[in-house]
């Protein structure tokens, strides 16, 4: 990435007070994710979600949220169980249209955990980029994790997939299966 976009994602979470890689956690939500919201679409129960995520999440840990809800009170139940949820929207807001995404990508990246949505290609690209970042920083944990109620959407790096860290180049779902919760 250029360094200007990395000296801006530096800026934004230290105006949180986060300054080291892997010294927070990251999620993912976009708007209209949860059942409550888009019954149709989406099977997402939020308190399901937020009993799964506190499996998988420190909430202890600063929690970044990015996310394109414009009504943060949607996501008041993230806020409920992760009292050190943060966002960096008002920084990223005086940035150019164009940069913001990058801006919210390098920041998830340097997670020490991310958990994205599994139907989002954003949340797919900053599970890749984790994979390599991790090969030189071990203490971000490269696991993909996606929360969803049905189970076929719990997903995680297979074990058996003899790969180093660091070699992802694609989401292939042969080498991915359930995480147990």
């Amino acid at each position: 990435f250029p360094k200007q976009f990395l000296d801006i994602t530096a800026s934004c979470l230290s105006t949180a007070g986060i300054s080291n890689i892997a010294s927070y956690n990251a999620l993912h939500i976009r708007r209209g994710d949860f059942k409550n919201f888009r019954p149709d679409q989406y099977k997402i129960d939020s308190k399901v979600y937020i009993e799964r995520l506190l499996k998988i999440l420190d909430p202890k840990l600063p929690l970044l949220l990015i996310t394109n809800e414009t009504d943060m009170n949607t996501l008041k139940f993230v806020k409920d169980a992760f009292p050190r949820m943060f966002t960096i929207q008002d920084c990223t807001d005086k940035i150019p249209d164009k940069t913001r995404p990058m801006i919210d990508i390098i920041a998830c990246t340097t997670a020490k955990k991310f958990v994205g949505t599994a139907e989002s290609t954003f949340s797919y690209y900053i599970q890749i980029l984790r994979g390599y970042l991790s090969r030189y920083y071990p203490i971000i944990d490269d696991k993909p994790i996606f929360l969803q109620e049905n189970s076929e959407h719990l997903v995680k790096k297979d074990d058996d997939w003899k790969c180093d860290k660091g070699c992802w180049n694609m989401v292939d779902t042969h080498h991915w299966k359930k995480l147990d919760l």
